[in-house]
């Protein structure tokens, strides 16, 4: 029974992680390095896996208790950025950004008149109902969603193995390659789904009763053990987009990054193929989306509203800005996460390492170095924008 819990948990945050981001970054790398692809692999390894890794490991050291995690750079700024990192995975970012490359799978199959925020609302229904009862959704995802989206997922992936053609020609040195895997596993964003979703995790690992001082250790372990394979699980696919992309996307039309997969699936599936396989991205982002709707959902409710409010009007709250979201579309939902992705995800990266380090080795210090990180980053990224403007 342990056994099967570990790796229903293992499925549902591989399911939790792999959405809009983990399907547009992995393809677009394999399409701009070619022949470079596995210095380019070996970057995005690196913030793709190894850093929301950490940042899992981080979290689960604290038992998944993510008020913990923060509260240690104090108690207000710690709830700023709880706030913060829930609004930006949930409705205001990361989830609309889902929905936008769901509908970009499918919109070639739509008649004209289903617009992006015509798709939402569909979207929006389908995620009320898969979350309207809270409790469910990690067995929706570790039992039903996870499983089935990994295996059409590596279906898809070995199809386009079994056409092989030679890389495209890259114009590429190893180390640009490499600096671009980095930069394009950066924009993933998972190191904050990771501390988020570790919580959710452990709970489907052990029942209420059995979380005792006594099995602390027994529970970080397999924690860790489901962590670790959901993450190998991310890795694989990884591996197989980058490799079928850089062997197949030379022969496409150029198209936008959001449109990329939908025109690699016609491709190397044909017409039939290619449908069923933009059906599954489409239910990949879309469970994805799921994920992070319940988690903000709760989090409004619990922590924002004190259970003063239902869940089902938090949920409706969550689920409406999310379509209002959406329908600013990929380009610019990417736009308004630059700002974000520059000042913020480097200091809670440093969070990250320097929890690991007062867990393991008692390392206290984390106020002056988590600032630190933060002004380094906001002067970075001023720096940055005075040279654009």
């Amino acid at each position: 029974m342990k056994a099967v819990r570990i790796i229903s948990s293992s499925f549902a945050l591989f399911a939790m992680l792999f959405g809009a981001a983990n399907v547009v970054y992995p393809l677009n790398l394999g399409r701009s390095v070619g022949s470079m692809i596995w210095f380019a692999l070996a970057g995005f390894f690196v913030t793709a896996v190894i850093v929301p890794f950490i940042g899992f490991i981080s979290a689960i050291l604290f038992e998944g208790k993510y008020k913990d995690f923060f509260k240690r750079i104090g108690k207000t700024p710690g709830f700023l950025l709880i706030l913060f990192s829930l609004m930006l995975i949930g409705p205001f970012a990361i989830a609309p950004r889902c929905i936008t490359i769901s509908y970009a799978s499918i919109k070639i199959y739509l008649p004209a008149s289903i617009s992006l925020f015509i798709f939402s609302i569909f979207a929006g229904f389908i995620i009320l109902l898969a979350t309207i009862r809270p409790g469910k959704v990690l067995d929706l995802l570790g039992k039903v969603l996870g499983p089935i989206k990994l295996t059409l997922l590596l279906s898809m992936i070995v199809k386009g193995l079994l056409k092989p053609t030679d890389y495209a020609i890259s114009s590429f040195t190893p180390t640009q390659s490499f600096t671009l895997g980095l930069t394009e596993g950066y924009w993933t964003l998972d190191l904050l789904a990771t501390i988020f979703f570790s919580g959710l995790l452990l709970s489907g690992l052990s029942k209420k009763e059995d979380r005792t001082e006594e099995n602390y250790k027994e529970r970080l372990r397999d924690g860790l053990i489901s962590g670790a394979l959901g993450l190998a699980f991310l890795a694989l696919v990884y591996t197989g987009f980058c490799v079928v992309s850089a062997m197949h996307s030379a022969q496409l039309p150029p198209v936008d990054k959001a449109d990329l997969l939908s025109s690699l699936c016609i491709y190397i599936l044909g017409p039939v193929g290619g449908l069923f396989a933009n059906i599954v991205m489409c239910i990949a982002c879309l469970t994805t989306a799921i994920a992070l709707t319940s988690l903000f959902t709760d989090y409004l409710r619990r922590e924002l509203l004190a259970k003063k409010v239902k869940y089902l009007p938090c949920l409706l709250i969550t689920i409406a800005i999310t379509m209002l979201i959406t329908s600013l579309g990929f380009s610019a939902i990417e736009k308004m996460l630059l700002p974000i992705v520059c000042i913020a995800y480097p200091a809670i990266l440093t969070l990250a390492v320097l929890n690991i380090a007062y867990k393991i080795w008692g390392f206290s210090y984390v106020k002056l170095p988590f600032f630190i990180a933060l002004g380094a980053s906001i002067a970075n990224y001023f720096e940055l924008f005075s040279k654009l403007f």
